[in-house]
């Protein structure tokens, strides 16, 4: 008997035409394999131009099994290793090197199978990414700052001191490449466009360059100015840098992004969010002496606060406020 085989593009079953017109069917390889779950993804993240993506039930996978990444119907990547989503804290990062160069400020639909054995899993329940609406950058003390010359890029300087700053992705010709085929527009550097380096650029895989999210960034500039204040004096109704009260500290600080704060510590201990002192980030607000006075936590257990015409502006660890009472903390961002 010779059998023509008619494949059923769901993958389920198929039909085989016997040489006497009749038909019989038999259930596929792929379905008749139920050991390969498809895979439950999440959105992790959405930067401006890298998403990263949770796969939920990777315990369930054999360590040899491999995962692909479709974006819009496209498979951007291929035999993701088992090992490499695991050693990620279970996400999968789609960023530069696949085959598109993701846009900001624009939706993405995602979906991902799962291989083991030349078993497929299917495809798991597409989810939907919106990216951010620029790109945000933290560039490390000493990263060498270049110069685009002549379509080169020219090392000229490094940066002074930590900063944070939006920037775009580039190729190591300055052009930009959201948005275009990666296999012909490779991101090597960072322009930044904002700040003391702005029209600069730096390379990303140097080791002092990494991505941060929109809210990161904003934490770490209102954070990083009011840390900046320290040594300054103390001035009660004052609002100017390096010379302002308490509440006046804080206000100057979210003022850098755009968020009005009241001048006064009990309106400012009613801004935002309350959030545990064990769960606190840098530019969280602490409402402190029953809500006369505030300061501001910038990260590693340390606050920065005006606190009297004696003792100025000053940087102190959480743990060794000696005449201070935390009474809440308050998330504005």
């Amino acid at each position: 008997m010779i059998a023509a085989i008619i494949t059923n593009s769901t993958g389920y079953f198929q039909a085989a035409q016997t040489t006497d017109n009749n038909y019989y069917f038999s259930i596929s390889a792929d379905a008749a394999n139920n050991s390969i779950k498809k895979p439950q993804i999440s959105i992790r993240n959405a930067f401006a131009d890298k998403i990263e993506v949770t796969v939920k039930n990777l315990s369930q996978y054999k360590t040899s099994t491999v995962f692909n990444v479709y974006i819009n119907n496209i498979a951007v990547m291929k035999n993701v290793k088992y090992s490499s989503i695991k050693s990620n804290s279970n996400f999968i990062s789609i960023y530069k090197s696949d085959k598109i160069n993701l846009k900001a400020n624009t939706s993405y639909n995602i979906k991902v199978t799962a291989t083991y054995n030349k078993n497929n899993s299917g495809y798991s329940t597409t989810v939907k990414a919106k990216t951010a609406t620029a790109a945000y950058y933290c560039v490390k003390s000493g990263a060498p700052i270049y110069t685009l010359k002549n379509s080169k890029m020219v090392k000229s300087s490094k940066v002074s001191e930590l900063i944070n700053v939006k920037g775009a992705f580039s190729t190591n010709k300055g052009a930009a490449v959201a948005g275009k085929d990666s296999n012909n527009y490779k991101g090597e550097y960072v322009k930044i466009l904002e700040g003391t380096y702005k029209g600069k650029y730096v390379k990303f895989s140097d080791g002092k360059v990494n991505r941060i999210g929109e809210d990161e960034y904003k934490r770490r500039v209102v954070s990083s100015y009011a840390a900046s204040m320290n040594g300054g004096r103390y001035i009660y109704g004052g609002a100017s840098y390096k010379a302002t009260d308490c509440s006046g500290l804080t206000m100057l600080s979210y003022k850098q992004i755009g968020v009005n704060l009241p001048h006064s510590s009990s309106g400012q201990a009613k801004a935002g969010k309350a959030v545990s002192k064990n769960s606190m980030k840098a530019g969280d607000i602490l409402i402190l002496n029953g809500g006369g006075h505030v300061a501001m936590y910038i990260g590693n257990n340390k606050i920065v606060h005006a606190m009297n015409s004696y003792d100025g502006i000053k940087v102190q660890n959480v743990s060794n406020l000696k005449y201070y009472t935390v009474n809440s903390v308050r998330r504005i961002i």
